[in-house]
């Protein structure tokens, strides 16, 4: 309820974050689009990863109920870029050895075994990064390897709500698909939201980490 009631409260300025979020993800789309995955893996990291650092260092103090000045998204952006592009690298590590360790394994017949594998692997690296590593860096400006220690430790620690997270990631994920496209421009900015919210809940229940 405090983060649908956050959100509510500060849906304009979420919506220009999502302006924000968006001009960052779009080289990236562009180049994906005209089939350049390498190009636009790179520009995802550049741009993208320290964009959504960025939008949830603005959306933290949204959550904690600060006045927050539109200025905060482009000095979060430059303060965070370094590490938010190290989060990026993290991010897309598993899927790239995935994909490599597929087209190694094919011949064998070991290639699907490998491709559930890394699948599963990424999708919890990428719970880690997106659900507490991100905000735990916005919140506590630790360096990368501290966040994501940190960061590993708390799904298992508060596995429901991180259950739940997920789930509402898959929802918003078939609403872009079944029910429009243009839901990929907003949900992201909204997601983060609640992302934000519940490692801060999680953060409230541990000692200092």
């Amino acid at each position: 309820m405090q983060t649908a009631t956050a959100t509510w409260d500060n849906l304009p300025q979420i919506l220009v974050g999502a302006l924000l979020l968006n001009a960052c993800l779009a080289p990236a789309l562009v180049l994906a689009f005209l089939g350049l995955g390498m190009p636009a893996v790179i520009a995802g990291v550049l741009l993208g990863a320290p964009g959504w650092v960025a939008l949830q260092g603005y959306q933290m103090g949204l959550v904690e109920g600060k006045a927050v000045p539109l200025s905060t998204l482009l000095t979060a952006f430059r303060h965070f870029w370094t590490r938010g592009v190290r989060l990026g690298v993290l991010g897309i590590f598993l899927p790239v050895v995935t994909w490599l360790a597929g087209i190694l394994l094919a011949p064998s017949g070991l290639a699907v075994p490998a491709l559930t594998i890394g699948l599963l692997a990424s999708l919890l690296a990428g719970c880690v990064l997106v659900l507490y590593a991100v905000p735990l860096l916005v919140a506590y400006d630790h360096d990368v390897a501290t966040v994501v220690r940190n960061g590993a430790i708390l799904p298992g620690r508060h596995i429901n709500s991180t259950v739940g997270m997920v789930a509402l990631a898959v929802l918003c994920s078939l609403a872009t698909i079944y029910i429009s496209s243009g839901l990929m421009f907003v949900l992201p900015a909204l997601y983060g939201m609640f992302a934000v919210n519940n490692c801060r809940l999680a953060i409230a229940q541990e000692e200092p980490l």
